[in-house]
């Protein structure tokens, strides 16, 4: 699987997964929003692991439509990369 995070990204998703599924976690008296935390806090643990999000694959391709605004060099037409 390629990954799309950098390292700073999978440490800092990985103290807030710590941190929301812990003792440490924000409590509200709604239940749902309790339920909103955990997932969420399972969700950047998995992101850590794996070094990719998916979120962020979708927003940035979007964003850039293979247009070669994100860093990526686009390639021309009749030229091969070398």
């Amino acid at each position: 699987m390629k990954q799309n995070l950098g390292k700073l990204d999978r440490i800092l998703r990985f103290a807030l997964a710590f941190w929301w599924l812990g003792p440490w976690a924000p409590q509200y008296s709604i239940v749902s929003v309790n339920l909103v935390i955990t997932a969420i806090g399972w969700i950047a643990l998995l992101e850590s692991f794996y070094g990719w999000c998916w979120l962020h694959d979708m927003l940035v391709s979007g964003m850039c439509g293979g247009s070669g605004c994100c860093g990526e060099e686009k390639p021309k037409k009749g030229k091969k990369k070398q």
